[in-house]
């Protein structure tokens, strides 16, 4: 129960025109020592307990951004490895989907002989190279 209704209670024709009594002034006085020593044995908010929810929810959004982006991170370094393993003679996959291989490298650019019989050479920017088509994915 609050206070509050308990002195209501007790006094129940209290209001500001009738004159307080003396059993109303000592329930209010007991009233405001009870708050004020409620008060007093709260021990204030520390400065680390107001800074914990703001750490803890940066914490968590650096972590989840460091989730998301380390996929993209590893696919990037495979992808560096493949360019620089590149030869001429090894057989690849655009990101088309076309198979050739490779007869030129020159810069960015790569050279792929698509068809021997005609003797077809297509010019491919080496970021649409997929992957190298090894003997086991033939099969």
């Amino acid at each position: 129960m609050n206070m509050m209704t308990i002195l209501a209670q007790i006094v129940p024709n209290v209001n500001a025109q009738t004159a307080p009594t003396p059993v109303a002034n000592a329930v209010q006085s007991a009233v405001a020592t009870t708050q004020d020593a409620v008060a007093a044995t709260q021990p204030a908010p520390s400065v680390l307990s107001q800074l914990a929810m703001p750490i803890i929810m940066g914490a968590l959004l650096l972590g989840m951004m460091w989730m998301m982006f380390r996929g993209r991170m590893k696919e990037e370094k495979q992808k560096a490895k493949l360019m620089e393993a590149l030869k001429k003679g090894d057989e690849v996959m655009t990101i088309g989907g076309l198979v050739g291989k490779v007869a030129e490298i020159s810069g960015d650019r790569v050279v792929l002989k698509v068809d021997e019989a005609n003797n077809v050479k297509v010019t491919y920017l080496k970021s649409a190279i997929q992957k190298i088509v090894s003997d086991a994915d033939k099969k």
